[in-house]
């Protein structure tokens, strides 16, 4: 791209182009790689407990995986409320408002934007990773 780039600006230099034609090939050339962008597949969840030594570092975990295990969720949210007795209001509140969520338009979402960091939270001694691979 770089380099695709460098051949616009010459042309630009030499007067074979306009400014407003080099502005707009760039930008081609961005949204082009941008659409090229290769969607993510996997979640990644890392976990470090400096103070106790304890470290949980969970395989990658497919996106067709997380979406049955929300549904899956959803499913049975219903069913604790009404099994619990020791629910509080919040918690059934917030129950009650995961059943309007649709997993997997939340997950194709995240899948479109390609791989990045959900949370990377770092201190002294710990670390929480939640990765979008």
């Amino acid at each position: 791209m770089k380099e695709e780039i460098r051949n616009i600006l010459t042309r630009l230099e030499i007067g074979e182009i306009s400014s407003r034609k080099a502005i707009k090939l760039i930008k081609n050339l961005n949204e082009n790689n941008i659409n090229k962008r290769k969607p993510a597949n996997k979640i990644k969840i890392l976990i470090i407990d400096g103070d106790d030594n304890k470290k949980i570092n969970l395989p990658g975990i497919p996106f067709w995986l997380a979406t049955f295990l929300g549904k899956l969720g959803i499913i049975i949210a219903p069913l604790a409320i009404k099994r619990s007795q020791h629910i509080d209001q919040d918690a059934k509140i917030a129950l009650e408002a995961i059943k309007n969520i649709d997993i997997k338009e939340f997950i194709d979402a995240i899948r479109e934007c390609g791989p990045f960091d959900i949370i990377d939270v770092c201190d002294d001694k710990d670390v929480v990773k939640i990765s979008v691979l």
